[in-house]
């Protein structure tokens, strides 16, 4: 009705600004960065000190890092209890738009809780074609909000590095549900690796037998354990994959027999079943050399743990997966590369320049 100038003030400025009411909701390029930081594991705080070092100062970025986490506080409110839905229904888009080629399966229970769900890509099929001879099958870890096992397939490429086939999450690591997943594998790839390298989980070891060295060195003993030329005979013959079982069986014996660990049951027991998991029994599967133990799968286990949050959803879980499926073919594209560049000879010999052209590096 009228205008007092004595009750005016002058507009905010500097710091200020951040907190006036219009500059609480996060503008749309800020909730896009928001979302590309979480597909990298990098959270919105962190997200936030990004932005203020891209505009040069917090000032210049507007919102404060609480409009920042109640941004993506809200994104999984809105998820919500539709996670399985949503991420059902990205699966369902994406096999449509890649005309099948992309695969997915799942399982509920009686109540139509999601208990698992596998999934494998045209480029995850295409590699275990290629480097399926043998595969590391091994639990990682468990998603905080659901409480569901992160599980790879992983191989070996060319490059000797790791390549993953397909992903799955487990409600549970029981027998049912791992045959379901493996039988789910061998349905999407078309057949069943030749040698699966996995740890001692009995719930696997009645579906894929072929273990990996059980590392449980200190079940000999804490003096044992650490003694160096003891575990390096012990390695000697368990690791040397170019013996034959004739010499395995010699070289175990003779350190069981000079420490006197015949009454040891751990090691009766892996002997039991040293058909299961020492190298030399695989002497006949193409690659088997490749991956002696579950090392290859903690180093992948590592790798997706940088990507993933404790509370992420499942959607979110999966749009990490893919940036770090990016990241791992992209350095499987720049290695391609290397690979091929010709080498400077250190002779004008013909069979060095002849052999240039034909090996990669």
């Amino acid at each position: 009705m009228s205008f007092a100038a004595e009750h005016n003030h002058t507009l905010a400025s500097g710091p200020a600004r951040m907190f006036l009411r219009c500059n609480r909701k996060v503008s749309l390029a800020y909730q896009n960065f928001i979302v590309d930081c979480s597909r990298a594991n990098i959270g919105a705080t962190r997200a936030h000190s990004l932005v203020k070092e891209m505009t040069g100062s917090y000032e210049d970025v507007g919102a404060t890092v609480s409009y920042f986490k109640n941004f993506a506080r809200d994104v999984k409110v809105r998820i919500g209890e539709h996670d399985s839905d949503k991420i059902l229904d990205k699966f369902r888009t994406k096999r449509k738009k890649t005309r099948n080629s992309f695969f997915y399966d799942y399982k509920v229970d009686k109540n139509g809780h999601l208990t698992g769900l596998f999934w494998t890509d045209t480029v995850g099929q295409a590699n275990y074609d290629v480097f399926g001879d043998i595969v590391s099958f091994d639990r990682t870890f468990r998603t905080k909000k659901y409480h569901m096992v992160f599980i790879p397939f992983t191989g070996v490429d060319n490059h000797w590095k790791n390549v993953t086939f397909a992903a799955a999450l487990l409600a549970k690591e029981n027998y049912k549900n791992f045959k379901w997943l493996i039988l789910t594998f061998k349905k999407a790839m078309g057949r069943a690796p030749p040698c699966v390298i996995t740890d001692q989980c009995k719930a696997i070891k009645k579906l894929w037998i072929n273990g990996g060295y059980p590392r449980n060195i200190a079940f000999v003993g804490p003096k044992l354990s650490s003694d160096k030329t003891f575990v390096s005979k012990l390695k000697s013959a368990v690791y040397a994959d170019h013996l034959s079982t004739t010499d395995f069986e010699e070289r175990w014996r003779a350190v069981i027999d000079e420490y006197k660990l015949d009454t040891n049951a751990w090691l009766s027991e892996l002997y039991d079943i040293r058909d299961q998991w020492i190298p030399a029994y695989f002497n006949d599967i193409e690659m088997a050399g490749l991956l002696r133990t579950t090392s290859r799968s903690e180093s992948s286990n590592s790798f997706f743990q940088h990507y993933h949050d404790s509370g992420d959803t499942l959607v979110e879980l999966y749009s990490s997966f893919e940036s770090a499926m990016d990241k791992q073919r992209l350095r499987t594209a720049e290695d391609d590369r290397r690979s091929e560049q010709i080498p400077l000879a250190d002779s004008l010999m013909s069979i060095e320049l002849d052999a240039s052209k034909i090996y990669t590096l």
